[in-house]
């Protein structure tokens, strides 16, 4: 029965507020889209939200994508309409924001210095890291607003430096990402903590995936692979919930895991929906489609879409890999440095595919954790596939 996954949510009904559209959710195996395009954390007329995937088709007049969760008020769902709001319910978004810009680096006696806005930063790295050092904690000093005459350089070089300030306008985080190191300052009420990040957790450009198997007719065009892979999913009631699709086309562009067009059936819990890349689909399996009020989207494949167990926003590259390994249930993470967001999963994999020449690089860091209570280990998982072409 439907009952038996409670980790997924539909929207069955709505009630109508002032300020907030409150949505009704019943258990299900149905993922709903994480919308990357709304704010994470809200505060309506002093009350907290947080957003959780959710789907609002069938109410325009919210924000496309934005459903959330009264803090206090665990499994409640709200829309926001994005028409005019009462000035006595003022409206915050209290999620923290990070952006990225290029700075000048100055190194001198062992010293690293550089500029960001109203702030001069002087880091003394010291002597060189050991081989098998991945942190190393340094000290850091951060100079106010007026700058600082330059000194001497022994070398000069640009880097990227990544800022996350809170909703009140302070400055939580800094990581500058050089050639040779990052350097992460974490600004606490107390003594802010300074590291040398000289390795990132996790493989560059790789995904763990779980198996799947060819398309029986390679040489079909897609409507009839994707209903190969549709078919395949009702058929196996008892473990497949929701399937993949990998279509290959060409050796251009395409990530695929063995030069052929792959189904992967599915049942492990998860979350929320993401964008991937526009030669994987999803889709659910067709005994769900008799539910009341399920969105007529679902009903049919979703391009460039893929579900994950647990999604969170704005973490750094270690906080992803600490997630992983503070949560018994997981057993892969993935960290995506442009908009610092980790995905978690439970499920078991059993290949690892290469994806540093797709074009636009993605810029991933994957990692895996053994979980012995499962008998699964990371070295049993395989090097396949990849992307072909630039």
């Amino acid at each position: 029965s439907i009952s038996e996954w409670p980790q997924l949510s539909r929207m069955v009904q709505l009630y109508s507020l002032t300020l907030a559209c409150l949505v009704g959710f019943a258990a299900t195996q149905i993922p709903a889209l994480f919308s990357e395009k709304c704010c994470a954390k809200k505060n309506v007329g002093g009350v907290d939200y947080t957003q959780v995937p959710g789907d609002t088709t069938d109410f325009p007049t919210c924000k496309p994508g934005c459903v959330y969760e009264l803090d206090n008020e665990p499994g409640s769902r709200y829309c926001f309409s994005t028409g005019d709001i009462n000035t006595d319910k003022p409206v915050m978004c209290t999620e923290s924001t990070s952006s990225s810009q290029v700075v000048n680096v100055t190194r001198k006696n062992g010293k690293l210095t550089f500029e960001s806005p109203g702030l001069s930063h002087s880091c003394d790295i010291g002597s060189p890291p050991t081989e098998n050092e991945k942190f190393k904690e340094i000290t850091c000093t951060h100079i106010g607003s007026e700058r600082q005459a330059p000194e001497t350089a022994e070398s000069a070089e640009t880097a990227t430096l990544i800022s996350s300030m809170s909703s009140t306008g302070s400055l939580e985080w800094i990581s500058l990402h050089t050639d040779d190191e990052w350097i992460h300052c974490i600004f606490s009420p107390g003594r802010p903590s300074h590291y040398l990040i000289l390795k990132l957790e996790g493989e560059k450009n790789v995904l763990y995936v779980e198996g799947a198997s060819p398309i029986q007719n390679q040489d079909a065009d897609l409507k009839t692979q994707l209903s190969e892979c549709s078919k395949a999913c009702d058929k196996d009631t008892r473990k497949c919930n929701w399937w993949t699709f990998s279509y290959h086309q060409d050796r251009t562009n395409s990530r695929n895991h063995d030069d052929q067009s792959e189904c992967g059936l599915r049942a492990y819990e998860n979350c929320c929906l993401i964008e991937t890349n526009n030669d994987q689909w999803y889709g659910i399996a067709s005994k769900y489609f008799s539910i009341p009020g399920l969105p007529l989207k679902l009903k049919q494949p979703m391009q460039g879409k893929t579900a994950v167990w647990k999604l969170f926003k704005n973490v750094s590259n270690f906080k992803c890999y600490e997630m992983c390994q503070n949560d018994s249930d997981c057993t892969t993470w993935t960290w995506e440095s442009d908009q610092h967001k980790c995905s978690l999963n439970n499920y078991k994999p059993t290949r690892k595919i290469p994806i540093e020449y797709a074009s636009p690089t993605p810029n991933l860091y994957s990692g895996c954790k053994d979980r012995p209570d499962i008998g699964f280990y990371c070295n049993d998982v395989k090097t396949v596939g990849g992307y072909q072409g630039l």
